[in-house]
């Protein structure tokens, strides 16, 4: 199954790249200058809006779970640079790509990613491993909800996740979301999780409504797809 939620505007330095139609005012992170053109040209900085220079939308910290998280058959584990090789392998497949917003063009962006989302606060990428072997990831980002008055104290999620095609339709991805899920609510203080899947990817949308998320909507013709076409884009989410 490939990447069904997109955390989109979260790769890499998540509170200073958001999804934009024009392209970066300031200079690239090494991770992000991998990508195609047609890809890096979507982020751009994100002008800190407080005295002290942070930022308020997106604003991340350190997540607490005890790790590594297992059930029977799988493990999540924090990922590591070392994991980026098992990521590109399946990541560059052409069945694996339908669904997956970033890419990296090459095995050294790949590496430069990770080494990124894993040493920014607030972002989590996690190795799906099933008999010692990596076979896919799971991860996001945490951040402020909304608000009309005071900020809130409370924090949300935006899920992604990515499986070998090899081991598409085994209850990898389920069996993933089912063990991050509960964790992020109950160790991480999540409040909610949300999670952004193409409308086509059924398969995706029953894991996660497996797994106790409610579709809360759609977006129609959202998101150009590679071959041309316009995809809904549909939003799901699971409260604590």
């Amino acid at each position: 199954m490939p990447l069904a939620p997109r955390v989109r505007g979260t790769g890499g330095s998540a509170d200073r790249y958001v999804s934009s139609a024009f392209a970066p005012t300031q200079p690239l992170p090494d991770w992000l200058r991998s990508f195609p053109e047609h890809q890096r040209t979507r982020w751009t900085p994100v002008v800190p809006d407080r005295e002290d220079g942070s930022v308020r939308t997106g604003e991340t910290a350190d997540l607490e779970i005890a790790w590594p998280l297992s059930d029977s058959r799988l493990t999540i584990r924090p990922a590591s640079v070392a994991d980026a090789d098992a990521f590109f392998e399946y990541q560059r497949r052409p069945e694996g790509q339908r669904y997956i917003s970033r890419i990296p063009a090459t095995i050294v962006g790949a590496r430069a990613m990770v080494a990124e989302r894993t040493s920014t606060a607030g972002e989590l990428l996690c190795a799906i491993v099933v008999d010692g072997q990596v076979v896919g990831d799971i991860g996001g980002r945490r951040y402020r909800p909304g608000s009309l008055g005071p900020e809130p104290q409370a924090w949300d999620f935006r899920l992604g996740y990515s499986v070998h095609p090899g081991m598409w339709g085994k209850g990898v991805a389920s069996g993933a979301v089912a063990l991050l899920v509960p964790a992020l609510h109950h160790q991480a203080g999540i409040r909610r999780i949300v999670a952004k899947v193409f409308a086509d990817n059924q398969a995706s949308i029953r894991v996660l409504v497996k797994n106790g998320f409610r579709l809360e909507g759609t977006e129609r013709a959202a998101v150009l797809g590679r071959d041309g076409g316009w995809l809904d884009d549909c939003t799901l989410a699971h409260l604590s």
